[in-house]
């Protein structure tokens, strides 16, 4: 006779577990370890919230004594003048600086557009940080943007992340361009995402369409 029946025979209750039971089983230590997962994940989550606040604290009061990054700017560079590392400050590195005056005088000038102003950078040999020839896009783009980093003021959330409030405030590094030609480069940025842009003394201009970039004719 078999064992189960054994002990069926003499009342006692099976040993045996059901399928079912099984099932049961192995679903109850799947939902004890998601849980643990969940709290662990939770855990880092909060770390992290807790850690990105520390940073914009620390960004923000940067931002407000007017302290440069730990990179300055294309434009700008730390010079050392101490044995200790507080024993520095940014200064302007003069090619660099004239390359920022060239874009903006093509921005607003000239009225050309971020890639007819990198391609002329690229034709005209000028060089970027790292010696490369100057044709990226990009960089074109960011020295736009930070029009106001160039007439020597410390920015705090330019693009208004999580609705952030934006603040600027007086930098500690020279400035290469005046608050005037910032202020007016901020105006022609809204003008042309509006689609337009400033109109110069100019027969042809925004007037004939280069059929191959698509740029207005200055």
């Amino acid at each position: 006779m078999r064992t189960a029946d054994v002990a069926r025979v003499r009342g006692e209750p099976r040993v045996q577990k059901t399928e079912l039971d099984r099932v049961l089983a192995r679903v109850a230590a799947l939902e004890e370890g998601l849980a643990r997962r969940d709290a662990v994940i939770h855990k880092q989550r909060d770390e992290i919230e807790r850690l990105q606040e520390r940073k914009r604290k620390g960004m923000v009061g940067r931002a407000r004594r007017g302290l440069p990054p730990a990179k300055p700017h294309f434009g700008y560079a730390w010079e050392q003048f101490g044995p200790h590392r507080e024993d520095r400050r940014v200064v302007v590195v003069d090619d660099q600086a004239d390359t920022v005056r060239r874009v903006y005088d093509l921005y607003l000038n000239q009225g050309m557009g971020i890639p007819t102003i990198s391609q002329m950078l690229t034709d005209e040999g000028r060089v970027t940080a790292t010696g490369k020839i100057h044709g990226s896009v990009f960089a074109v783009y960011r020295l736009i943007i930070c029009a106001w980093t160039y007439a020597g003021f410390a920015e705090y959330n330019r693009f208004s992340e999580k609705g952030l409030p934006y603040s600027r405030h007086p930098a500690v590094w020279p400035a290469i361009i005046s608050e005037e030609m910032a202020a007016e480069i901020e105006e022609e940025k809204s003008r042309r995402s509006m689609g337009t842009r400033s109109l110069h003394n100019r027969r042809f201009s925004r007037v004939m369409i280069c059929g191959v970039c698509g740029e207005g004719l200055v």
